[in-house]
């Protein structure tokens, strides 16, 4: 780690960056925060800074080594947890992806009714989509604007199903009575 210092060469090699990358994207998929990840890095730099320096001021290090080690763990720290925020936001924007495509298929499957629309099939949609299944929806088709300037598409509650089409937007509206979806 010491060489590293003062030299355009990376922390973490190729492998090494792959590898904390992969402890980013476990995290989330255990659902556990990037933060909680973070703060154990954190923690293990303290720990391994403290035992070093202790041993190196026993040892009689000259103080530039000991700023040129302090620097260095922070360097490995800092590459080592950017890696795993990669890797946690990667599978993060992989989930949310996948997430909204099961959206547009429960969507889908609501607008097109008849067998796509089991209340089996919608129960597994819904879940899988992470969307509370109503007793009731609306269904409304917003047309886009086709001059540039004109007004863009409303955004939607989070909990309303879009799908967007060449020339408008088809919303699937949970609860349509329920408080403020007049507006």
């Amino acid at each position: 780690m010491l060489e590293l210092f003062g030299t355009d060469q990376p922390a973490l090699d190729g492998p090494a960056s792959t590898f904390y990358e992969r402890i980013g994207a476990g995290e989330y998929a255990q659902g556990r925060s990037l933060e909680a990840l973070l703060a154990a890095y954190r923690t293990g730099a303290r720990v391994a800074w403290e035992r070093m320096s202790d041993a190196a001021v026993r040892a009689d290090v000259a103080a530039q080594v000991l700023i040129r080690l302090a620097e260095s763990i922070f360097v490995y720290i800092d590459e080592l947890s950017g890696a795993s925020a990669q890797g946690h936001a990667r599978a993060a924007a992989a989930r949310s992806g996948y997430r909204e495509v099961l959206r547009s298929q429960l969507a889908q499957a609501i607008i097109d009714g008849g067998p796509a629309a089991s209340p089996t099939r919608l129960l597994a949609l819904a879940e899988n989509a992470g969307w509370q299944l109503p007793e009731l929806v609306a269904v409304a088709v917003v047309p886009k604007s086709h001059d540039a300037s004109g007004p863009p598409l409303p955004m939607a509650p989070p909990d309303v199903l879009v799908i967007e089409r060449a020339d408008d937007a088809v919303a699937v509206i949970p609860d349509p009575t329920g408080p403020g979806r007049q507006d």
